[in-house]
């Protein structure tokens, strides 16, 4: 058993730059605040915030022809208060059909 220990030891000093290059490779990708798997997380994480961001400039730019098209048309305003906030005149009733799941 001390032979073993013996040739194992000699293996790691006659071999310690080969030691080094793995400490400082495991340090690197692993262990390090600025290792790859973090720059991979933070990758990531920047592709989704990048999708949310085109998310909401697509539901602005909706938004704001909405808002063009309310200051510009009446007709508009009538559908906006009939369809969306379900406002009716005083002669007339509304039905709601929804599907259920």
């Amino acid at each position: 058993m001390a032979a073993h220990l013996q040739s194992f030891l000699r293996f790691v000093m006659n071999h310690k730059l080969l030691w080094l290059f793995l400490i400082y490779i495991v340090i690197v990708v692993f262990i390090d605040e600025n290792s790859l798997l973090n720059l991979h997380r933070v990758k990531s994480h920047n592709a989704e915030l990048q999708n949310l961001i085109t998310e909401y400039e697509q539901s602005y730019d909706a938004d704001a022809k909405a808002l063009q098209q309310l200051r510009e048309n009446p007709e508009a305003v009538e559908e906006v208060a009939r369809v969306r906030l379900l406002m009716k005149t005083d002669n007339e009733d509304i039905y709601i059909i929804e599907k259920l799941p």
